[in-house]
């Protein structure tokens, strides 16, 4: 079925999914954990801090302990859009969160010999029976795979073969192998639902306390 979308919409086809499994620390929900400073670097303990989830109008209050800790746990899973643009020559992922954009080249080149490693990797792609299969390799050992901490070297590769199993459903079948922290490899799958009506967003983090502390510096100039 992707093979038909890519053979239709091969000049500027955009496609908007939202993940409707993401990965949780455990199965009773999600955990978000942070620490909260004043405007001086200091941990701050006994301050509100407040959750909020959009989409399902929920909202969630807990209060920092000691050395400014908090921990939100038991929280429902929420959604992280992205959409699938395709292009001559390659196929971009751009995602809601932080507006990170992935690029997947189909032009038939290999892996640079001399890549760096950075947060995304070098991807290439190929049309293989219906599916989109991306290879990625140069991802740095900085990011874990999980909530729960499981972590992963620069010599990760990642073989990702995605299937679109009906109008709305996207499969995205993950293969990771990474010899220098595992005995062998393993393979995931993960599903996400097609929202032709909605937009990717702007995402913007602490929006209050970007008004109320960054703007204002930003307006007036630095202080004499």
């Amino acid at each position: 079925m992707i093979k038909h979308l890519k053979s239709n919409f091969m000049i500027a086809a955009v496609f908007l999914f939202v993940s409707v499994c993401p990965i949780r620390a455990n199965d009773t929900g999600g955990v978000v954990e942070g620490v909260v400073k004043n405007s001086s670097g200091q941990p701050v303990s006994g301050a509100f801090v407040k959750l909020k989830n959009a989409e399902r109008r929920l909202t969630f209050m807990f209060i920092s302990q000691a050395q400014g800790r908090f921990t939100a746990d038991k929280l429902p899973p929420g959604n992280h859009p992205f959409e699938i643009l395709q292009v001559p020559g390659r196929v971009l992922i751009h995602f809601e969160r932080d507006h990170l954009v992935r690029q997947i080249f189909m032009d038939g080149r290999e892996h640079p010999k001399d890549r760096e490693v950075n947060w995304l990797g070098h991807s290439t792609g190929r049309w293989e029976a219906g599916r989109l299969v991306v290879d990625t390799v140069g991802l740095n050992d900085l990011t874990w795979f999980d909530a729960v901490g499981h972590p992963h070297t620069d010599a990760l590769h990642v073989v990702a073969r995605y299937r679109r199993v009906d109008q709305d459903t996207l499969e995205d079948e993950l293969t990771f192998d990474d010899p220098k922290a595992y005995t062998k490899p393993w393979t995931v799958r993960q599903y996400f639902k097609f929202h032709p009506d909605e937009e990717i967003l702007e995402d913007l983090m602490c929006e209050e306390h970007l008004l109320k502390e960054h703007l204002p510096k930003v307006i007036r100039g630095p202080r004499p």
